[in-house]
């Protein structure tokens, strides 16, 4: 969610009040979830969360992380504020996600296997869509449940990947202009795999299979119950509280269609939880959200993420602590984040964990007579020189053709390169590479060009005299 460049600032912040051997041990959890070569490895956001966490509520007051009491367990962060230490608290911090939901329900694993494959074939992923059918289930003593007609990973290939696909897709490259539609329809699987040429983006269709019908067996509920456990062990006297932080946990993104389906939402889970027990006093509930959702509309605009956060009071609260208060001075402290939670796990589970976004095929480009201006991805350039990238490839991720490439387009202009410049940016991990360039120059234009552009400049100074 926020990128390594800020999460090292963080961390040597964070030394200032935490203990080495503390700092270590949240460096090497940030490691070792980003490990490619540990594959076994649980993937998890918690400790982004607690770095962050840490950060904000350090700059507000005095911070003790794993801090031991009169029981035998420990608190994950005991907050007192520096103008009024009859304001503190302890509070755990947990991370939700739909990890299990999705091991259950692989239609994500699907579309990821599917995509891979129809490249294979030279053709297109975004002109195919995805429909596995699903069911509503008595689960017995979790109540109803959501479950999708698609079979383990380990069977996608004898099951659905299969020749009868292979001859699908054969099909599609003998007639691309046409619409064509591959159905597995068995007792325990069905799933429809659709290609169609004017179709723009990949998509997919199913059930929400993340729809909750229980107060008391959903992933919020467990996570809560957890935390309550631990906070009960650590005799700690005073007011205690629970941060439920998102790992890209659906359940705690609030929906219209979750509200009118039936299902209960995350309002419903945790005031029915604050009501069992007058233990917590308090939940947050923190989220990286897009500050502008509607920017699907306009893809022009640049993606800008906040974290908000959503106070939750017990029966028993106590405004004493200070907590929204100190809610309200953390909006201002939080990092900027690079992408909601969603987005960073599936950086996690791809090819280069430990390595944070890069502006993939991103450009911006001002071409002029006198004058262009081009902006590259540094990290790309970097891996152009150093021979990870062909250049083929690059053309490919910028959409460049022979008449497209605005370096070929300057150049056929005579203008060369003036001045090379970086834009650092403070939240993201890459940085832009601007190339200005001018000309036409004489070193590779005719001298009767140069000419004209020399008389054009001067009568341009006159006019400004």
């Amino acid at each position: 969610m926020f990128c390594r460049r800020t999460l090292r600032r963080l961390l040597d912040e964070n030394s200032q009040f935490l203990l080495k051997s503390q700092t270590r041990s949240l460096e090497d959890e940030l490691d070792r979830v980003s490990d490619p070569s540990r594959p076994g490895i649980a993937i998890t956001l918690s400790w982004e969360w607690e770095v962050v966490l840490l950060n904000v509520f350090g700059k507000i007051g005095i911070v003790a992380y794993h801090k031991k009491f009169d029981g035998p367990a420990i608190g994950d962060l005991n907050f007192e504020s520096v103008e009024n230490p009859s304001q503190h608290f302890l509070a755990e911090i947990t991370t939700a996600s739909d990890k299990s939901l999705h091991e259950h329900n692989p239609v994500n694993f699907l579309r990821k296997q599917l995509s891979q494959i129809v490249q294979g074939y030279g053709l297109n992923p975004n002109h195919f869509s995805v429909q596995p059918e699903g069911e509503y289930y008595n689960s017995g003593r979790e109540g109803t449940k959501v479950r999708l007609f698609l079979p383990g990973r380990t069977r996608f290939r004898l099951t659905i990947f299969n020749k009868k696909f292979e001859e699908f897709l054969q099909s599609i490259s003998q007639s691309p202009e046409d619409s064509h539609i591959y159905e597995v329809n068995q007792t325990d699987i069905k799933v429809k795999i659709g290609y169609d040429p004017k179709q723009r983006g990949a998509s997919a269709g199913y059930l929400d299979y993340s729809v909750v019908f229980s107060l008391n067996r959903n992933v919020i509920y467990e996570h809560l119950k957890q935390e309550r456990d631990q906070l009960r062990k650590t005799g700690f006297k005073g007011p205690m509280g629970i941060f439920l932080c998102d790992g890209d946990c659906s359940l705690l993104r609030e929906s219209v269609i979750r509200k009118t389906s039936g299902s209960y939402t995350r309002d419903h889970i945790i005031q029915h939880f604050l009501s069992e027990d007058p233990l917590i006093s308090f939940i947050v509930v923190f989220l990286v959200e897009e500050e502008n959702p509607q920017r699907a509309l306009r893809r022009s605009e640049p993606r800008r993420f906040r974290v908000s956060s959503r106070l939750y009071k017990g029966p028993f609260f106590d405004d004493r602590v200070g907590i929204a208060k100190v809610l309200e001075k953390a909006k201002m402290l939080f990092p900027q984040p690079e992408c909601d939670a969603c987005n960073a796990m599936h950086l996690l589970r791809g090819r280069y964990p430990q390595q944070g976004f890069l502006f993939f095929g991103g450009h911006q480009v001002k071409i002029g007579e006198e004058t262009s201006e081009i902006k590259v991805s540094a990290r790309e350039v970097l891996d152009l020189l150093a021979g990870n990238l062909s250049y083929g490839d690059f053309l490919k991720r910028h959409r460049f053709d022979e008449t497209a490439n605005p370096f070929w387009l300057a150049l056929k202009k005579g203008q060369l390169i003036q001045e090379i410049s970086m834009e650092k940016s403070d939240f993201e991990d890459d940085d832009w590479i601007v190339f200005k360039l001018n000309g036409p120059d004489p070193a590779i234009s005719k001298f009767r060009e140069t000419s004209a552009l020399g008389r054009k400049q001067e009568k341009r100074l006159k006019r400004e005299r």
